[in-house]
């Protein structure tokens, strides 16, 4: 059997990992476009084409075999779907072990792959199986005949990205991939139990000096309030005592005129 896995006329063959990471780079050239959420008639007319122009590259690759679009498609379903599967196993896995370290990583090249072109708390949770997935993106075998003029022009207009891109791609054999080089916000949590225990004591201590904060400063109001309404009343004291004053005065007034005209008039000494 070749490398390929080719055989006789109808023999179905498979995608291998240096394959398969061609491909996740060059969909990552499209990513807009191959997993652009849209489905009107527009989009998806432009993702035929987006998929024309990968199955051109992907078959132009030195190291690859000539694969229609529907193909890669296919295959590109069927990576998405083995990226959750390991995600899930790996969250699994981690979660039920104490020290995470100690657990053998399920992030394969293909998993790494795919994560990379895609957020794999968006993108990949969303993948559903497909039930006809057949084991290693299997595919009917396909002729290297009708693609062969394909391979030569487009590797001549300038593949020389893919071509980097596959150089240092060449080890095709799975590796456990520690986890301290594992990229952020990629894979499950590995929290312990401890760590997220001090994090919510975290949040409440925070949540309760903002809290005494927010009583600080209704204290503060209340304090400028009462000092507002004893100003308020001492003036009022003083305007009270300054009508009473001047009353007062009136009245000694009056009096005082009553007395006079009452001299004036005689009053007095008719009295007497």
């Amino acid at each position: 059997m070749a490398e390929y896995g080719e055989g006789t006329e109808g023999r179905r063959k498979w995608f291998i990992p240096l394959e398969k990471t061609v491909l996740a780079t060059l969909i990552e050239q499209h990513k807009e476009v191959v997993e652009s959420k849209k489905r009107d008639g527009a989009s998806n007319r432009e993702k035929e084409k987006v998929w024309e122009v990968i199955a051109g590259q992907f078959s132009a690759h030195p190291s690859t075999q000539p694969r229609t679009s529907r193909e890669l498609r296919r295959c590109w379903e069927n990576m998405k779907a083995r990226a959750k599967k390991a995600l899930d196993s790996d969250r699994t896995v981690r979660e039920g072990s104490d020290d995470s370290r100690s657990v053998n990583s399920a992030i394969t090249p293909e998993v790494e792959a795919v994560l990379n072109v895609l957020n794999p708390y968006d993108d990949v949770k969303s993948v559903v199986t497909p039930p006809d997935m057949v084991s290693d993106c299997m595919i009917p075998e396909t002729s290297s005949t009708t693609n062969s003029h394909v391979r030569m022009d487009s590797f001549q207009t300038g593949q020389s990205s893919s071509s980097d891109t596959s150089q240092n791609c060449e080890q095709s054999t799975y590796y456990e991939k520690p986890v301290a080089e594992l990229p952020p916000n990629i894979g499950p949590s590995r929290r312990t139990r401890k760590q997220k225990m001090d994090q919510l004591c975290d949040e409440d201590i925070l949540l309760a000096q903002m809290q005494m904060q927010q009583a600080q400063l209704s204290i503060e109001n209340l304090r400028l309030e009462r000092k507002f309404l004893q100003e308020r009343y001492q003036q009022q004291c003083e305007s009270h005592d300054w009508q009473r004053a001047q009353h007062e005065a009136n009245l000694n007034l009056a009096m005082l005129q009553i007395k006079f005209w009452e001299k004036k008039m005689g009053y007095g000494d008719m009295e007497t």
